[in-house]
């Protein structure tokens, strides 16, 4: 069993990137239920975890293709070419109300066509699962429930800080600057509070300026490590995303018993338990007020860290994640999906 999997993503060419060891525990995963089996990725320039260089070492041609976005052209070409099945993934939420302007809706028509016709769909939570078989038609038995694996959960308490911290892609679909207004009405009313916003992208030297004169913290890009020290070290993790598929770091925040505050998406309502693990908010007015309130009780937020740590452990193991990616790219059903209380 061979599988390329094409991506844009240059962090699977760095043998120290999250990405790149995330990709070779797929690889491994592959080659341990089919001996030989093996997981190829295609990265502009460089080779991935397992073998392939560039499409031009192929001598004899994969067992299907794959993409981490619907609409790879480079990649439905190399499925074409090969005559191979398309293994279709899709990381975002393609229901989310906020993707209404004209160039999303045009996105969404070519992920429409592409899931339509790919062999398998992977997909982060049950709800898109479902939305895909009721809205848009795509038969149930080819979509698989596969949520990227976290880095995995530390172990150890850590003295909490008043710290309210983020991770993101400082891109304008992330929606950074409604983090830092939240900030600033959270730091209004608990003036003793600090905030960190890791995360690197296009948006981080307009950020910087517009947090100037505020205890915000912009550190960059953190390897797992460092994101993992942080957040075993902050009060609450606050994600204000408008549109989420999943929401990989508020797993991680929850498995080191740090609760959540996130706007209302089909991803937060899949990893966080309003009211228990962490707080869901739909206005960008009631998610500042969710914070304020829960860093206004210790006790409370104690309760849901333990709960969320709970809750991330059992519900969200990597291992499992890492199976149910694997299921996917070999087209089985070896791992039952987390049910979804909110689906």
């Amino acid at each position: 069993m061979h599988v390329v999997l094409v991506s844009d993503d240059p962090r699977l060419a760095d043998p120290g990137s999250e990405a790149f060891a995330r990709h070779a525990a797929y690889a491994a995963g592959m080659a341990a239920r089919r001996p030989g089996a093996v997981l190829s990725v295609i990265v502009p320039g460089n080779a991935g975890p397992r073998s392939l260089a560039d499409m031009r070492a192929c001598t004899a041609p994969p067992n299907a293709v794959t993409a981490q976005s619907p609409w790879s052209a480079r990649a439905w070409r190399l499925a074409t070419r090969w005559r191979v099945p398309f293994l279709a993934q899709l990381h975002f939420d393609p229901f989310a109300p906020v993707l209404s302007a004209p160039a999303d809706r045009a996105r969404l028509l070519l992920a429409r066509v592409a899931l339509l016709r790919a062999a398998r769909v992977r997909v982060m939570v049950p709800a898109t699962a479902a939305r895909l078989g009721a809205d848009w038609g795509v038969a149930p038995g080819r979509i698989w429930v596969a949520p990227v694996p976290i880095a995995g959960p530390r172990d150890g308490a850590c003295a909490r800080e008043a710290l309210v911290v983020g991770a993101m892609r400082l891109a304008p679909d992330r929606t950074p600057a409604d983090w830092l207004a939240a900030a600033r009405a959270i730091h209004a009313a608990r003036p003793g509070c600090r905030f960190v916003l890791a995360g690197d992208g296009p948006l981080r030297p307009a950020l910087l300026r517009a947090a100037a004169g505020m205890p915000i913290v912009l550190p960059g890009e953190l390897d797992a490590a460092a994101l993992a020290g942080l957040l075993a070290s902050a009060s609450l993790f606050l994600h204000t995303a408008r549109h989420e598929a999943f929401g990989r770091a508020m797993v991680e925040a929850q498995a080191v018993g740090l609760p959540v505050v996130a706007r209302t998406t089909t991803g937060a309502a899949h990893v966080v338990r309003d009211g228990i693990t962490g707080l869901l908010a739909e206005s960008d007015a009631a998610l500042a007020d969710a914070a304020i309130a829960l860093l206004a009780d210790p006790r409370r937020r104690a309760a849901m860290g333990a709960a969320a740590r709970e809750h991330a452990r059992s519900s969200f193991e990597p291992a499992l994640m890492t199976a149910r990616v694997v299921d996917f790219l070999l087209g089985e059903r070896t791992v039952a999906e987390v049910p979804c209380a909110t689906c």
